[in-house]
């Protein structure tokens, strides 16, 4: 790919609190929910690392757009998270940073202390909640209310810009307008309601009847729904429209984070193409080796050719 970054998503932290369905820590189907033994857990990204490979690049100053983003973690479990934060805003203050938090994680001392760094400069937290106080646990399996209504107090009573992410489901869809009317009263920016791209009968039922709690199984589920590797498509690529990147929690390049979405059935076949070796390891290869490797390559010539991986093929079908 011929272009630098302008638009960064960072994985700050695979630690996390909650268990949600959609996320890449785990799997469900039917009547189970055990860990994915393909899915990364417990890393974070170090402030050294952050520091060598992006912050002190030359190009990092024309970053127009960082999210810290939360495909399977919880930035604010990263105990660096405000210095990494404040870094951010030393090495490029224009840019526009997005914080992804389900918002139990973290003292009010981190929340005031990140409030005062989201006040003049372009960005805000997103706070993930979907439902009121007998709904929001339901998905975001672990959230303790109470603490996050202390923590978006404190960070938005501290000056800080919020917005508030909703998903709906069937146990929350009745409570949309009451949620919107709350949002108002706690001093959010917005409210935004964001597509739900789970089956919604069978999270449904998941959501319900399936125990999320205690210890996990780690395990494959083989999947009914499985996709082809390669599927002829003509494609309009996102991360070379907006010259974005995506790094992980154990620090690997990834065009966006759709291609982290570490399902066994469906991407074994894809990650023995994608990682065949270790071109991807940013803790040895720099974004600008990663962006010009062999595989990148690899992977624009099958959008030229129009047969494209599945994972593009979902996300930027033209």
């Amino acid at each position: 790919m011929s272009y630098l970054p302008k638009t960064i998503e960072l994985e700050l932290s695979s630690y996390c609190n909650v268990r949600c369905l959609a996320c890449t820590r785990y799997q469900f189907n039917n009547n189970e929910f055990v860990l994915n033994p393909l899915g990364v857990r417990n890393k974070n990204l170090d402030v050294e690392f952050l520091e060598e490979r992006l912050f002190s690049q030359k190009w990092f100053k024309d970053i127009e757009a960082i999210l810290c983003v939360g495909n399977n973690g919880d930035a604010l479990a990263n105990p660096d998270i405000v210095k990494i934060i404040s870094d951010i805003r030393t090495y490029n203050p224009t840019t526009n940073l997005d914080l992804v938090t389900n918002g139990s994680i973290g003292t009010p001392s981190t929340f005031k202390r990140l409030s005062s760094l989201f006040q003049t400069h372009p960005g805000e937290v997103t706070f993930s909640i979907d439902g009121l106080e007998d709904t929001n646990h339901i998905y975001r399996h672990g959230v303790s209310w109470n603490k996050l209504m202390r923590n978006v107090k404190t960070y938005i009573d501290g000056g800080g810009q919020a917005r508030w992410k909703w998903i709906t489901f069937k146990h929350n869809e009745h409570q949309v307008d009451e949620a919107r009317e709350l949002s108002k009263q706690l001093g959010f920016i917005d409210f935004e309601i964001f597509p739900n791209l789970l089956p919604l009968d069978e999270a449904d039922y998941v959501l319900k009847h399936v125990n999320r709690s205690g210890d996990l199984e780690e395990k494959n589920i083989t999947l009914s729904n499985k996709k082809p590797m390669w599927v002829e498509s003509a494609i309009n690529p996102e991360c070379e429209a907006s010259s974005r990147v995506y790094i992980s929690s154990d620090k690997k390049f990834y065009p966006c984070c759709d291609f982290y979405n570490n399902t066994p059935d469906n991407n074994t076949e894809f990650y023995n193409w994608w990682e065949d070796t270790d071109w991807n390891d940013l803790s040895k290869y720099s974004i600008e080796e990663a962006l010009n490797s062999y595989k990148v390559k690899e992977l624009k010539k099958t959008w030229e050719n129009k047969k494209v991986c599945f994972l593009c093929e979902q996300k930027c079908r033209a």
